[in-house]
């Protein structure tokens, strides 16, 4: 069962026990489960769907409790991860997905979630637990069947950095009025306005790391 898989800790305050005997239980009702294993999803109950980045760094920070979580994530987007070059979804070759839509709309095509690939970090999250995986695992099979997935990951971060011609280099990139921000390669980043800034005042700069 899901409680005698996860990590348990016992202490002797009865009331501590109980916290941690339903925190456990409540991370298990946060999931689905697939094919490719068990999944955290985003919330409940607009977002109880896979997504990317919010279940990598789930399962990264219960590797301790369940690595069976980051098992099944790392399944999941592996199986799922971008082959093609898509405009309308953003997909490209060994790109990982950030969010997966299974209703009326994704399905007549109004929406792009069939997968949508376009998050900033998703792929580079896949690399780290797959990695943190194996540290904390020793899973040598698991490792080697998920490698040609972290490959393709790999190279697609590489060929991101290249696109950009800015690896390792700190931008600053200021907003000038009545434009729109600067490309940054994804749409989840923004530069917003910030309030009780008129639209003719100089924006404030945004200092950008890219690593």
């Amino acid at each position: 069962s899901w409680k005698e898989e996860c990590m348990s800790v016992t202490t002797d305050n009865p009331e501590l026990n109980a916290l941690l005997e339903q925190a456990t239980a409540d991370i298990r009702t946060l999931c689905n489960r697939y094919e490719t294993g068990i999944y955290p999803t985003a919330g409940l109950p607009w977002f109880a769907v896979p997504f990317g980045r919010d279940a990598l760094i789930s399962a990264i920070l219960l590797l301790h409790v369940n690595p069976a979580l980051a098992r099944g994530a790392l399944r999941y987007l592996a199986k799922h991860q971008g082959r093609l070059s898509d405009d309308a979804t953003e997909e490209e070759p060994g790109k990982i997905l950030h969010e997966v839509r299974q209703g009326e709309l994704a399905g007549a095509g109004i929406v792009p979630h069939t997968p949508y690939y376009g998050s900033v970090d998703a792929t580079p999250w896949f690399l780290i637990v797959y990695a943190q995986h194996f540290r904390w695992t020793g899973d040598v099979d698991f490792a080697r069947r998920l490698l040609p997935a972290a490959e393709a990951a790999e190279r697609s971060r590489r060929r991101r950095l290249v696109e950009q011609r800015r690896p390792q280099e700190l931008h600053r990139i200021r907003r000038r009025p009545r434009e729109q921000p600067a490309d940054l390669g994804q749409r989840d980043v923004r530069l917003r306005q910030p309030v009780g800034i008129a639209d003719d005042e100089p924006r404030p700069g945004v200092d950008v790391h890219f690593r």
